[in-house]
């Protein structure tokens, strides 16, 4: 692809995160103790160390800015963004966010309504035999999740989405409504993803490691960035099992921006293109918001179809007038 200088000075920023294994040294290179308990906070220490890194780099001030980030990103970015789109003075210009697979909403919207689905369509790598099969079915019936995207996900939406029975009046599924995680167990990959206690954020009570207590980005800070960028970027693999695409879908048609909810017409199948290379994709664009899904690849897009997510980029920094080239 050649040097990404052509389309602008990247920077890479590393998160100090406490070991999950115990002791004093933390993942990443950053040293330091987490003190903070939600985004706006996590927004405010990284607009600070901007600030300061222009005050030694003042030959970058004035220049555009765009944030990106992919998976939990999708917490961090639109809060990082609507930070500095709220409390001005930071002298960047921001003009946009790009962010791939990203947690938008609760777990049970983005892994447990559409688990089943993406199983089923994809059976050839989940060879369960038939009795499973049926607990599963059985769960997904009894939890509300069958039925929801059929019922919910439509174009344009007929009100706000609500959250299945599986999570009885609250934002968390109950024990009795997994999917997610009882099929990740099933094929034996439960072990390979990280789940540690790895959080940035601090318990306010009692000093220790806590949760973030952020709302996610879909119904808080996210309509907010998009009405003031110039372009807003998601993207998804639709291979992703960590967080599963029709699940993003959810989280978008819930979310209310530029003086509507949702898409007001149906994504398009097949029309996202990579020159040279055809069909990469599905693609959407309405009131700012690019939704791209791509064909081959898994939770890390960048790494598994490159050409495809650097054109969703290149679209972002107004280099093309559509991510489909």
């Amino acid at each position: 692809m050649g040097s990404g200088k052509a389309y602008g000075e990247p920077m890479v920023l590393d998160e100090s995160l406490p070991c999950p294994l115990g002791g004093t040294a933390g993942w990443g290179f950053s040293q330091g103790a987490p003190n903070i308990t939600n985004d706006d906070e996590l927004a405010a220490q990284l607009t600070g160390f901007l600030g300061q890194f222009l005050e030694v780099f003042s030959e970058l001030k004035g220049n555009n800015l765009y944030l990106t980030g992919e998976s939990y990103a999708g917490f961090y970015v639109p809060y990082i963004a609507n930070w500095i789109y709220e409390h001005p003075g930071l002298d960047l210009s921001l003009k946009g966010i790009w962010i791939a697979d990203p947690s938008l909403s609760y777990d049970v919207v983005q892994q447990d309504i559409p688990a089943l689905r993406f199983a089923q369509a994809n059976k050839n790598l989940f060879p369960f035999n038939s009795t499973f099969w049926a607990t599963l079915q059985t769960i997904s019936d009894r939890c509300g999740y069958t039925d929801y995207l059929d019922n919910f996900v439509t174009y344009p939406p007929k009100g706000q989405l609500p959250l299945p029975v599986a999570t009885n009046g609250t934002f968390s599924t109950t024990a009795a409504c997994r999917m997610h995680s009882p099929i990740q167990r099933a094929i034996g990959l439960y072990d390979a993803f990280f789940f540690f206690d790895i959080s940035v954020y601090i318990n306010a009570a009692t000093g220790r490691g806590g949760n973030d207590q952020s709302i996610p980005s879909t119904l808080s800070v996210l309509p907010n960035v998009i009405e003031k960028s110039v372009r807003t970027v998601i993207v998804h693999g639709l291979a992703d099992f960590i967080l599963v695409a029709e699940g993003t879908r959810i989280a978008i048609q819930n979310m209310t921006w530029g003086g509507a909810q949702g898409f007001q017409t149906p994504i398009e199948s097949e029309n996202f293109l990579v020159k040279n290379m055809g069909v990469y994709g599905n693609m959407h664009i309405e009131r700012g918001l690019a939704y791209v899904e791509f064909y081959f690849s898994g939770h890390m897009t960048p790494q598994f179809v490159p050409w495809a997510a650097f054109n969703t980029m290149s679209y972002l920094l107004g280099h093309q007038d559509s991510p489909s080239s």
